[in-house]
């Protein structure tokens, strides 16, 4: 765990230490400092403690953690929102992780947005300057440097996709998936914003065990039979049972804004009418899915309705768009 950093400045005196060329300016590695603001964020707290770590396996020296101090001399990394550049209109502007490095005469910033953007910039930091190659959990690779050379420039970085997971090996690793700017929906950071609930969740709003002995037009026609594949997204009663379900659902977990109202994990999706014209109209089976989710969404205009364009609902549909809050997660296979 990180606590409150407010360490005193040290410079460790080792013979022969490293170089740093700041923007032109070089300096002892063993006058580097890294100031982290007044009151840090957890995530900016790891960031600052991330970079003297990595810092040290470079150039054989540990640099000192500074609260930000206006007498502190220029050859520092300013980590967060440490700095007089920052504000919160450059940080909405980043998103919460995308993040800005600046190197201009002796002097670099690293910040990013609130949620992982300072850390994801530390990272970028590493890989980009430093050489640092994170390669799997716990396998990386850090090159040792007498000259670490940081050339004047300005970089912002955002990401494409606002949640980023991959199912691949490795990746349940959290400090790895961190080290790759991804997410976990199972393990949230403190602060994170948590998923309320997590794919392939139709079963779980309309349950076949409560509902289809008595109602099975809740439920799929497929080739001619009512079906325990999917949903019917065409009937009323379905929306409203699904909305309902959400409600109490919410009511019981009132922190979460991100839910998910998806498919199942199998193929057979509803070949009724009413589900197979909007399907035509769209071109794809995905035109009832959003369609279906988008009035749900606007039951909920205070969450994130988030569902899959998976199996047979990724080519997406020829003429209707999610809503505002409707999250809309690409699962490739």
């Amino acid at each position: 765990m990180f606590g409150t950093i407010l360490l005193a400045f040290v410079c460790v005196a080792l013979a022969g230490a490293a170089t740093v060329d700041m923007g032109g300016i070089r300096t002892d590695a063993r006058l580097l400092c890294i100031v982290s603001p007044p009151g840090a964020s957890l995530q900016e707290e790891k960031a600052a403690a991330t970079l003297q770590l990595y810092l040290e396996r470079v150039t054989g020296v540990r640099p000192g953690i500074e609260m930000e101090d206006p007498g502190l001399p220029k050859r520092c990394i300013f980590v967060g929102r440490a700095g007089l550049w920052f504000s919160e209109e450059v940080a909405g502007e980043l998103g919460p992780d995308g993040f800005f490095i600046q190197i201009d005469s002796g002097r670099v910033i690293i910040a990013g947005g609130e949620h992982k953007g300072t850390l994801y910039g530390v990272f970028g930091f590493l890989e980009r300057f430093a050489g640092v190659r994170f390669l799997a959990p716990g396998i990386e690779t850090v090159p040792v440097s007498e000259l670490l050379t940081l050339p004047v420039l300005q970089v912002e970085e955002r990401p494409a996709f606002a949640f980023r997971e991959v199912a691949y090996a490795g990746m349940d690793d959290p400090e790895f998936a961190g080290r790759m700017r991804c997410d976990q929906h199972t393990s949230p950071s403190p602060g994170e914003e948590e998923w309320g609930m997590w794919v392939h969740t139709m079963f779980r709003l309309v349950p076949p065990e409560r509902y289809f002995a008595s109602h099975p037009e809740y439920y799929a026609l497929m080739g001619g039979a009512r079906c325990t594949t999917q949903l019917c997204l065409s009937n009323p009663e379905v929306l409203r049972i699904t909305i309902e379900s959400l409600r109490e659902m919410i009511r019981e977990k009132p922190g979460a804004k991100y839910w998910s109202v998806s498919q199942m994990d199998t193929y057979g999706n509803c070949e009724c009418d009413q589900c197979r014209a909007t399907d035509r109209h769209e071109d794809s089976p995905a035109g009832s899915m959003i369609r279906f989710v988008n009035q749900v969404a606007a039951a909920f205009p205070g969450r994130v309705i988030s569902t899959l364009a998976y199996q047979y609902t990724r080519k997406p549909p020829r003429h209707i768009r999610p809503a505002a809050n409707v999250n809309v997660m690409l699962c490739t296979i």
